[in-house]
């Protein structure tokens, strides 16, 4: 009788264990890796500051949220534009552009790069960019000690700088582009470049850390712009028009291609813009058209975590310990 009982237990444990073997997948139950991207990673993104003046206009400021698009909350809160947030490698600060000391000036020379604590706190100053001269897009390097940005001056020359993470200025690379992006080891850069003679047409490049071994990775006029590499260097994801009838003003979806710019594919069928890889690269943040969106790393599954007009959601580093497989 005993023997009985041991035995169906047995049966009834085992039964239980298939099923969450086998079927677990493909019912939304939370794979520990999936719940530790969620528990441990953050959205930083650019909104419309419900906070200022009602007399004065709507002005950006700096958000943050949980992965899973809980937890929404403001960082800056002033009558000034914050935009383009950038994570440090370890997660603890957060870079962004500002026109915040810019005294009411209008022009070119009002926007500086800042650094600020993950949580809004110990704001400071991290460039003072000469008279006509904006500087924003930063983006911190992978080792945490330098980071690039784009620095316009008149005529909308745009040249993608370097400085250190303590702001000190490094010589020019003397590339001409926006959006620039580190490769995940730290020794390339990919970025956004206007085609010679094609003032209409960007296109996706990528280049050594020195600005040598310039290489162009798209070919079409579909704009294609605003790169961003996978976490294992070997996918780059980024935005383009090229399926688009109208070029020039239609909306722009998310594309996926090799480091080399081979296998490109189109991972998105409506308005998307500004992606961003999850720590594990296994799933890519963007804005769409209802708003802040996941989908899976192939394009499948989207869905909008945040609604409304937000702008360039960006996913943190790890935030925790980083699990293992």
């Amino acid at each position: 009788m005993q023997m009985n009982q041991f035995r169906r237990r047995w049966l009834v444990t085992l039964v239980l264990l298939i099923i969450v073997t086998c079927y677990a997948p493909t019912h939304g139950w939370i794979s520990a890796q999936e719940q530790s991207t969620k528990e441990c990673s953050q959205i930083v993104f650019v909104g419309l500051s419900p906070n200022v003046a009602s007399d004065l206009p709507l002005k950006s400021a700096i958000f943050v949220m949980d992965a899973e698009g809980s937890q929404l909350r403001q960082l800056t809160e002033t009558e000034a534009s914050d935009s383009n947030p950038s994570w440090s490698p370890d997660g603890k600060y957060i870079l962004f552009a500002s026109d915040r000391d810019s005294n009411g000036e209008t022009g070119l020379g009002r926007y500086d790069l800042y650094i600020m604590n993950s949580d809004g706190t110990n704001i400071q100053r991290l460039t003072q960019s000469a008279k006509g001269i904006d500087a924003y897009q930063p983006v911190w390097s992978p080792d945490g000690k330098w980071i690039l940005y784009v620095a316009e001056a008149v005529a909308q020359v745009r040249e993608i700088q370097i400085i250190s993470a303590d702001g000190e200025q490094q010589p020019s690379l003397n590339i001409r582009g926006l959006l620039p992006n580190w490769s995940p080891d730290g020794k390339q850069i990919v970025y956004t470049g206007i085609v010679e003679d094609e003032p209409w047409n960007s296109e996706i490049y990528v280049m050594d850390v020195d600005g040598s071994n310039v290489k162009r990775l798209t070919n079409s006029e579909g704009g294609d712009t605003q790169a961003s590499w996978s976490p294992d260097g070997e996918w780059i994801v980024f935005v383009s028009k090229r399926d688009q009838h109208d070029k020039s003003d239609g909306p722009a979806d998310i594309y996926l291609m090799r480091k080399d710019g081979t296998d490109v594919k189109r991972l998105t069928s409506s308005w998307g813009s500004a992606p961003s890889w999850s720590p594990d690269g296994k799933q890519i943040i963007y804005a769409g058209s209802g708003g802040i969106t996941v989908m899976n790393d192939d394009g499948t599954q989207p869905k909008v975590i945040l609604s409304g007009s937000y702008f360039k959601p960006t996913w943190s580093p790890w935030l925790c310990s980083q699990p293992t497989e």
